[in-house]
């Protein structure tokens, strides 16, 4: 998951000519249960780190990439049927 979102990062940054030299994506999976329905699920932990950028740029770069990246989309296709899913996506600086 990480090299997914670390190359939407760069792909979005490059289109919007932003430097992101020396971007982190760190990403930490955990399995576990979904206390609503009981069911297996995956949590993501998603920290960006993009040292030299602007705190609202990078927040900005950050949430289009959230929009963008696919696997950001399949949480939002669970979340419309009924399923919860956990996720943190902070841009760390």
């Amino acid at each position: 998951m990480a090299p997914v979102f670390h190359g939407a990062l760069s792909l979005l940054a490059a289109k919007a000519e932003i430097a992101i030299v020396d971007a982190k994506v760190e990403v930490t999976i955990d399995f576990g249960r979904d206390p609503v329905d009981g069911l297996f699920n995956l949590v993501a932990q998603v920290r960006v780190h993009l040292p030299g950028v602007e705190p609202g740029i990078a927040e900005e770069l950050v949430r289009n990439t959230e929009r963008f990246c696919r696997t950001r989309r399949w949480r939002a296709r669970d979340r419309q049927r009924g399923r919860t899913r956990a996720a943190e996506w902070p841009a760390k600086l």
